[in-house]
């Protein structure tokens, strides 16, 4: 959908970038609560 904003003049190559960096951070965190709350659970279930 950037691209395409990009492509029609919408946003500049430079807010394309931003905006790439930004979503990048927030997949970043999300992969980063996924993976915290599978270890919590992996440890839970070894521990009973």
């Amino acid at each position: 959908k950037l691209k395409i904003m990009q492509d029609n003049k919408d946003i500049s190559e430079d807010d394309l970038r931003i905006a790439g960096v930004e979503i990048q951070k927030i997949t970043d965190e999300i992969i980063k609560r996924i993976n915290d709350t599978f270890l919590a659970k992996e440890k839970e279930l070894l521990h009973v």
